[in-house]
């Protein structure tokens, strides 16, 4: 083979992903924004699949994975944390005690 018959390689810094992962770098209120917004609309989702799903977290893994892969290890904790805090804020039916029965 010769070395025309080859694709050209891109090094994987030459890549959209990289550029906009710096895009967000730069920018602290699109780091926060982005892991928000998708576990906004997790919520929307779980939401709208109502209490018959039988995967109740599903909804909320790809947004920790987006916001991880874009935002970041800071995207990605305020993602997780948000999905924790709203799984169990509105779709568990706590008592109030943490007594296990």
């Amino acid at each position: 083979m010769t070395a025309s018959s080859h694709a050209y390689a891109r090094s994987p810094t030459e890549s959209w992903w990289f550029a906009l992962r710096g895009r967000f770098a730069r920018h602290p209120v699109l780091r926060v924004g982005l892991p928000v917004s998708l576990v906004g609309l997790a919520v929307v989702a779980r939401i709208i699949l109502g209490p018959w799903y039988a995967a109740p977290f599903i909804p909320f893994y790809p947004a920790i994975l987006l916001s991880t892969l874009i935002g970041g290890r800071l995207s990605a904790n305020i993602a997780l944390a948000l999905s924790l805090a709203c799984s169990a804020y509105l779709f568990y039916h706590l008592s109030g005690s943490l007594e296990v029965t």
